[in-house]
């Protein structure tokens, strides 16, 4: 009986103290939803940045004087061109006929038709002539099995021309052929071996600046 009032003694302090604990717990009502915390979202002011004006590019000279060049790109270089192009400009017979005497230019300036006809058989003759060179230039003999150095291809025979007695006389044996779509290339060699072609190429980018392409030729 002794034992019996203590364990129940016991048992009733240990619920009370459950009671205590977890009463509370479940009367107390849940915190309502207005009165939690919303989140703060921050925004951050951009930074600022110093902003300059950028003047509008503005084209190479060279490529200006080269707009005019009917050159198709290939390995020869814009600058070979546009050197040959001057010479051709500076050359004596591109100017007007001047009068030999005093008498032949009061002529000329008496009857302007005169003049005229004079002009045009100038320019035909000089046209002939070269006319003359293109032909002779383009009739060499055709290259033989090898190597060659392709430098260059031109939608003008002329200007193949000019660039062929260019590297003629540079030392270097060139020689032009036509094309499809009437085009003339321009070449350099034949060689029996792709180590001499390969020096050559190595030659015209020193002395020419021109970046050639070593390609195979067969016999036409």
């Amino acid at each position: 009986m002794k034992y019996g009032m203590r364990e129940r003694i016991s048992g009733a302090i240990i619920l009370v103290a459950l009671a205590v604990i977890f009463l509370p717990m479940l009367l107390d009502e849940p915190t309502p939803r207005s009165e939690r915390p919303e989140p703060v979202l921050t925004i951050e002011q951009p930074i600022p940045v110093d902003q300059r004006d950028v003047e509008s590019p503005e084209p190479p000279a060279n490529l200006e004087n080269d707009t005019g060049d009917d050159r198709v790109v290939e390995p020869a270089t814009g600058a070979q061109l546009g050197q040959s192009e001057a010479d051709a400009s500076s050359q004596p017979g591109a100017s007007q006929p001047e009068a030999s005497d005093d008498g032949e230019a009061e002529v000329a300036n008496d009857d302007p038709i005169a003049a005229i006809a004079e002009q045009s058989a100038s320019s035909e003759a000089q046209r002939d002539t070269g006319d003359n060179e293109a032909s002779s230039t383009s009739d060499s003999p055709a290259p033989q099995d090898g190597w060659a150095v392709q430098v260059g291809s031109f939608g003008q025979a002329d200007n193949a021309t000019r660039l062929v007695e260019k590297l003629s006389s540079q030392g270097f044996d060139a020689y032009q052929r036509p094309r499809e779509n009437d085009l003339t290339t321009v070449y350099v060699g034949p060689f029996g071996t792709s180590d001499e072609g390969e020096r050559v190429r190595t030659e015209l980018k020193e002395d020419a600046n021109i970046q050639g392409l070593l390609i195979r030729v067969q016999e036409e």
